[in-house]
């Protein structure tokens, strides 16, 4: 059983030069269709390539990653307490290591999350 990880549970922000937006540069922006830039992508308002859309992409699934990521090791931090039993600790330790590495995955949308004990 592979444990699901909610892309939707954070607020994204998309960052470009001294930009922040809060959607996707890769979609078609949210302008009246009489305005200029209707149609147009906020990739291809600010001006960025296709790479660079994507990259800004891929960083925000990274930190919206890293974000659920460090909210599990906060739930689980009770398990490496100095009271918890050495037996609950072994039991833990394999997840919470595996948390700390999901980022050594390569692909943000493909990845395969620990199972919680």
């Amino acid at each position: 059983m592979s444990y699901t990880y909610n892309p939707y549970r954070y607020t994204k922000s998309y960052a470009y030069n001294d930009n922040i937006f809060q959607m996707d540069p890769t979609v078609p922006a949210p302008v009246p269709t009489e305005h200029e830039d209707s149609g147009k992508t906020l990739a291809q308002i600010y001006g960025m390539s296709f790479d660079e859309a994507l990259a800004v992409v891929t960083e925000e699934k990274w930190a919206q990653v890293r974000k659920y990521r460090d909210a599990e090791l906060q739930a689980s931090d009770w398990t490496s307490g100095d009271d918890v039993p050495q037996s609950i600790k072994d039991v833990w330790a394999p997840y919470r290591e595996a948390l700390r590495n999901i980022t050594d995955q390569e692909d943000p949308d493909n990845l395969v999350w620990p199972t919680k004990p």
